[in-house]
């Protein structure tokens, strides 16, 4: 880093209630953070990349990719502050303006980074180095505030639809297209018309249970207790999307769909949370996979929680008996790009793995 700036009066304090939006200043400062994560690659590291893209169709795509930028695509700073609003918890919006307050500022810029700010005025280099500084830094917050804005701003980069455009022109380039949409089943229909609108507190239901959720484990309860008669009441905050139209694009489904977007994660921003808030909770967003709870977790709930009934045979019949009414199984399955990556490196490798079962039919040859 370069040597402390010389001596100058620091920054007054930031209000009490940051604005919502940010100032002209920290607005620059914002384009040059995404711009510095998504930058354009020099030629040299543009053919480094090509040499790794098997088809000759998709190379087109992947250099104008590579000599793109976030900030070539319109309106993509105004999606970000807007995902920023719309999936960020108010105390971290707060920590993100007061970042972005913080860069704009030259003391302010040093204290975070450890260089003379502002950050906009940093060189690409520097503007890079700054950034991997926070990513590694001793202070959790810095680290926070790195995994935050990249996380976010890359969301941003292959979520966010330009006017005018159907969908995001970087997908193609990364090799995804959207799947054609199968018929809908009859019952989405059915469960359509079973909406309530409580308008006032004088509506009244009358149930034997109340499951709050209506996620994998409400619905199978639901479903059992329903097998044995008694009323079920199942509660959801989310809405109910019948799976086409616009809830197909990035965006407006992490919008509609998902419990706080793609913000969701671990404490510490190491594991993405992507958790449905919608009817069908987290089947609707993740239905596909199906893990059975390894023994080892299983063993953890009864040692450290008291939990016995799931290390027990009852739970391991209870399991099976899942398993077999949504047509879990573990065979035809085609693995995506991604997937079939880690399934190369570890057979070269002499890793063992294996393929996670996945839902299928209860009934027919899958």
């Amino acid at each position: 880093p370069p040597p402390p700036p010389p001596p100058s009066p620091p920054p007054p304090p930031p209000p009490e209630n940051m604005p919502s939006s940010p100032s002209p200043a920290e607005r620059r400062v914002l384009c040059a953070i995404l711009g510095a994560f998504t930058r354009k690659l020099t030629e040299e590291e543009t053919r480094e990349v090509l040499a790794s893209v098997p088809s000759a169709d998709q190379r087109e795509d992947v250099r104008a990719l590579c000599a793109t930028s976030i900030l070539d695509l319109p309106g993509a700073v105004d999606a970000f502050e807007k995902a920023v609003k719309d999936f960020s918890p108010m105390h971290d919006r707060q920590e993100l303006e007061r970042a972005l307050w913080l860069l704009s500022t030259r003391l302010g810029c040093y204290l975070l980074t450890g260089y003379v700010g502002p950050f906009d005025s940093l060189s690409e280099g520097d503007k890079e180095r700054a950034l991997l500084g926070l990513s590694t830094s001793i202070f959790e917050a810095k680290r926070k505030l790195f995994g935050a804005m990249k996380r976010l701003g890359l969301f941003v980069a292959v979520a966010h639809v330009p006017p005018g455009m159907n969908t995001n022109p970087n997908l193609k380039a990364l090799g995804y297209t959207a799947p054609a949409r199968p018929p809908l089943p009859e019952y989405y229909t059915d469960l359509a018309r079973c909406r309530v609108s409580v308008d006032n507190a004088s509506s009244v239901f009358h149930a034997d249970v109340v499951i709050i959720g209506s996620g994998i484990g409400g619905s199978m309860a639901a479903r059992q207790l329903c097998l044995a008669g008694r009323k079920v009441l199942m509660l959801e905050k989310g809405p109910f999307w019948k799976g086409s139209g616009p809830i197909l694009q990035e965006m407006k489904s992490f919008a509609n769909i998902y419990e706080r977007g793609p913000t969701l994660t671990s404490d510490d921003l190491a594991v993405s949370i992507l958790a449905g808030k919608a009817v069908g909770g987290g089947g609707t967003v993740n239905w596909f996979c199906s893990l059975k709870p390894p023994h080892y977790v299983r063993e953890e709930w009864a040692d450290e929680y008291g939990l016995h009934q799931f290390n027990s045979p009852w739970f391991t019949k209870c399991l099976k008996r899942a398993c077999e009414t949504l047509g879990v199984q573990g065979h035809k399955i085609e693995c995506t790009n991604q997937n079939q990556v880690l399934k190369n490196g570890c057979e070269n490798l002499g890793y063992d793995y294996h393929v996670a079962h996945q839902q299928g039919m209860p009934t027919g040859d899958e």
